[in-house]
């Protein structure tokens, strides 16, 4: 007993300590920089377990990101604030002008009763954008625009409800907001609160206080702003007060390696961080952790530290920058992965997941002189302290004067890629220094699949890119010089790959990527489409692929999708239960003035029927009604297609369509004859419903009676003229038989035999 006892105790000691080591090797301490690429002007919240971040993306579209994490350390993206900030020559690289160095600035989020606020605001439109979401990482937001605009603004929840936004340089104003946090409150608090917030850290500056965040700590107010003292690094400041309009206290809280502008975050567990970032040279502003403790109620910030005490479980930056194969539609973001962001507005119809299977399509839209000057470059993240993106281009679709490939997009920029000349197409590199650029190199090619690559080195600052190329994606070979990069305040953001295509001649040519590779991550395995069941509801948003379309939240906040132009399309998966005839019905609502076409296809592209969508049977784009065509569909599984026809600017909306099975009420006898009025395409549509399509005189006037075999008056309807009907009846209809009489004045009774099977 004593030997069996020691050795169990020896061998569960042996395997603790080897579950530790085992433990040691794969969960290690999250380091600093906590993320190593531009995640500026950070702005986060904690809601229950989950931490959600905001952060600035200048004039990159979709804007705001949202990141989430569990952990402060692992984050993902999650969702946009915006698809597209605003409509303008700026932002849609229009008339010659474009955004760079603007866009949308800090933003701020916070969360009240169920609802997440974000708040930005933009020197490109002259205003602050607010968005409203009860589902943060969904959707949909609401958006609204208010003037004039609050500068690095911190949208705060003061415990009585009320909303205001604390901002500006130096002098920090704290301003009234609505009870619905849509606009300013007319004749609202409206007062500077802190005069020269920076003079605590000094009286000489290289930029005075800005990046306000405010936040209410057990009955204190806290304002945490950055400031730049000369000859010191940048630095946060923090002012305290019990009153929230003042007076406040304040005091220099950190200086060290210039990490400053953020805010403060407490975990559950009651411990206390400050979020801040440093600008880290070409990769750009990244942030940084800080542990925070409380003395005499003002927050001890302490110095920057090298290892955190929080246990990272993933390795990379996965949740924010990704490989992508193309061969996955996603949900959100138009179908890419929210890794990818476009170089200012897209122009949605020069951009295809869906042209090529596989593949994403740039096609030109019109003649550019350059690559910073080009619009639907796509890009993402680069991140330290090494980047190598690489891609695999396709150019059978290139036309004299197009050039396409893999650029590092900044003020000072590069590229490799092809460049169409003639029917000859050579590898180039392109150095952009200063906005000039030179071509460097140039080497003749005869092949239309090539690969390209840009590995950039920031370890201790080096911001160096070099450039090189592949014919079979395997042997690869420099090309050019390298770029010296730098962080240009004329683009404000650390550097970026961007996938482009541009047409210095024509319009009208493409290219296709197959890939985009960052450091190796591998593609990842997307989860299989899971196919809506058929009979059925199936949302309009729920589709597996599309082209031109947008989802929108309505006026009651269910989504649908909508900006349908003719020739756009979307993609549905679904599993037919058994081969026969269905009534598809669709919810719709349309704006536009004449009428349009839901071409209903196969996935051989065979057109199953075509619903036409009437103009004069809707208002508004979300003045909804019901219409619906019948289809002949095979069972198991297959693509339903829906093509969108017809002859105005958008089309219509559509929320959702509904399958039910079709049944034709042939044979129907005819009791009494003699009537005008016909009945055609009789059939059930659900448990309480009778479809059918009356056929009289303009005028006529009838009365609808359904009665079951017991004589039993179900419901009764009145009507007037060729329309279509629907008696709905309050009682469940079961299989079996049931009459349909039809009653005019001067006319016959006509009663049809109704078989529900």
């Amino acid at each position: 007993m004593f030997t069996h006892f020691k050795c169990s105790r020896l061998f569960r000691t042996i395997s603790l300590f080897v579950l530790w080591g085992a433990y040691s090797c794969f969960a290690q301490n999250a380091t600093n920089p906590l993320i190593y690429t531009d995640v500026p002007d950070a702005s986060m919240i904690r809601v229950g377990n989950n931490y959600y971040m905001v952060s600035t993306t200048m004039y990159m579209s979709p804007g705001v990101p949202i990141m989430k994490s569990t952990n402060l350390v692992d984050w993902e993206l999650v969702n946009y604030a915006y698809d597209r900030l605003i409509e303008s020559d700026q932002m849609n690289m229009t008339n010659g002008q474009n955004a760079y160095g603007k866009g949308s600035w800090a933003s701020s989020i916070n969360y009240k009763d169920g609802v997440f606020y974000i708040h930005t605001f933009s020197y490109t439109s002259n205003k602050s954008h607010i968005y409203k979401t009860t589902d943060i990482e969904n959707g949909p937001f609401t958006a609204y625009s208010i003037s004039p605009l609050a500068h690095d603004a911190s949208l705060f929840f003061d415990d009585d409800g009320k909303a205001y936004l604390a901002y500006g340089h130096d002098d920090i104003t704290l301003r009234e907001l609505n009870s619905t946090v849509t606009d300013y409150q007319a004749g609202g608090y409206n007062q500077v609160i802190i005069k020269k917030a920076s003079s605590v850290a000094g009286s000489n500056f290289i930029l005075t206080a800005e990046g306000t965040q405010m936040f209410k700590v057990n009955g204190w107010y806290y304002v945490v702003n950055i400031c730049w003292p000369s000859g010191k690094g940048r630095s946060v400041v923090v002012h305290r007060s019990k009153n929230l309009k003042g007076p406040y206290e304040g005091r220099l809280a950190l200086d060290d390696q210039g990490v400053a502008q953020g805010g403060l975050i407490g975990t559950p567990t009651g411990k206390w961080y400050a979020y801040l970032f440093q600008d880290h040279g070409a990769v750009g502003r990244i942030p940084y952790l800080v542990p925070v403790t409380w003395e005499n109620n003002w927050p001890v910030f302490a110095r920057v530290p090298a290892t955190l005490d929080i246990v990272k479980v993933k390795k990379d930056l996965r949740g924010i920058i990704k490989s992508d194969d193309f061969g996955t539609i996603q949900k959100q973001n138009r179908g890419l992965g929210l890794e990818w962001q476009w170089n200012h507005n897209p122009v949605n119809t020069a951009w295809s997941l869906n042209a090529r299977p596989g593949f994403l399509r740039l096609t030109n839209d019109r003649v550019d002189a350059s690559f910073v000057a080009t619009r639907n470059t796509l890009t993402q993240r680069s991140i330290g302290p090494e980047s190598i993106g690489s891609v695999a281009i396709e150019l059978d679709g290139m036309k004299d004067g197009d050039v396409a490939g893999l650029g590092a997009l900044q003020y000072s920029y590069g590229y490799v890629g092809v460049k169409m000349t003639g029917n000859s197409k050579s590898i180039v590199m392109v150095n952009g220094t200063n906005n000039n650029p030179v071509e460097v190199a140039s080497v003749p090619i005869s092949q239309n699949r090539v690969y390209l690559k840009i590995r950039m080195d920031f370890k201790n600052r080096a911001d160096k890119a070099y450039f090189s190329y592949s014919l079979d994606g395997k042997t690869w070979n420099t090309i050019g010089n390298t770029l010296n990069m730098t962080f240009d305040l004329k683009h404000f953001v650390g550097y970026r790959f961007g996938l482009f295509n541009f047409g210095t001649r024509s319009a009208g040519g493409f290219v296709d990527f197959d890939h985009y590779i960052i450091n190796d991550y591998p593609f990842e395995t997307p989860l299989p489409i899971v196919p809506h069941a058929v009979p059925g509801k199936i949302e309009a948003e729920d589709y597996a692929s599309m082209s031109g379309i947008e989802s929108e939240a309505d006026a009651s906040g269910a989504i649908n999708i909508g900006f349908i132009n003719s020739g756009d399309w979307a993609q549905y998966k679904i599993d037919v239960k058994e081969k026969t005839n269905y009534e598809v019905k669709f919810r719709i609502a349309t704006g536009a003035e004449v009428n349009s076409e839901i071409i209903i296809r196969n996935e051989k592209n065979d057109s199953l029927g075509t619903l036409i969508v009437k103009a004069d049977l809707s208002n508004d784009w979300h003045d909804w009604y019901e219409a619906s065509a019948v289809i002949s569909l095979n069972a198991g599984e297959q693509n339903l297609k829906l093509e969108f026809k017809g002859t105005s600017d958008y089309l219509f909306n559509i929320d959702w369509m509904e399958f039910s099975k079709y049944i034709p009420l042939g044979n129907l006898k005819t009791i009494s004859s003699g009537s005008d009025i016909q009945i055609r395409g009789l059939y059930f549509n659900s448990g309480k419903e009778v479809h059918f399509t009356v056929k009289a005189e303009r005028g006529q006037a009838y009365k609808m009676t359904l009665f079951d075999l017991k004589g039993a008056n179900l419901v009764t309807q009145y009507g007037e003229g060729s329309k279509t009907m629907v008696l709905s009846s309050t009682e469940f209809l079961h299989q079996g038989v049931y009459f349909l009489s039809v009653t005019s004045p001067g006319h016959p009774t006509v009663t049809y035999r109704v078989i529900r099977e």
